[in-house]
């Protein structure tokens, strides 16, 4: 998001998140992914992630994605992104990153 600073969680082991940026400085896709939030950032890049491949997770404090966006078309979305084979760990409270 053009003028946005990355916003990151106040827990232990948030030093260990990377960025959008950093997503896209990578030399090669991990097998696994997980995504903090459901933003249209995120969402976009695990289509990248999932289409080349990757086990992708997104873990959520709420049960939606891209909640400034219309209910209707993003519960229209999310069993489409299911189909692509991401994974959707609503209702999360991170603690802690390992």
């Amino acid at each position: 998001a053009t003028g946005h600073t990355p916003r990151y969680p106040d827990i232990p082991g948030a030093n260990l998140l990377k960025t959008s940026r950093d997503f896209l400085d990578l030399d090669q896709l991990p097998t696994s992914i997980a995504f903090i939030g459901a933003g249209y950032v995120s969402v976009e890049l695990a289509n990248i992630a999932a289409a080349a491949g990757a086990d992708v997770h997104f873990i959520g404090h709420s049960d939606r994605l891209l909640r400034a966006f219309p209910k209707v078309a993003t519960e229209a979305l999310k069993p489409l992104l299911a189909k692509t084979g991401i994974h959707f760990h609503p209702n999360v409270e991170l603690t802690k990153i390992t």
